[in-house]
């Protein structure tokens, strides 16, 4: 998805939810896995944890999305 001509340059954020739970990734983890880390250059991305059901992480990550926007 992020190869799509369409979308290039588009800001990523991922939320790696759950993270109140034992054995979850860190943000950093998958940020690797997702090959993100050293490697995404085109687009500014971020990647958060968050906890739905506290509402953990939400706000800071939908701030740094409107302010990757606002850059764009």
């Amino acid at each position: 998805m992020l190869s799509e001509e369409e979308l290039k340059g588009v800001p990523l954020l991922v939320f790696c939810n759950k993270q109140d739970t034992s054995g979850a990734l860190t943000p950093e983890d998958i940020s690797e896995q997702l090959g993100l880390a050293g490697g995404e250059k085109t687009r500014p991305w971020s990647v958060r944890g968050s906890c739905a059901t506290k509402g953990e992480g939400l706000e800071e990550g939908l701030d740094w999305l409107v302010n990757a926007i606002q850059k764009k």
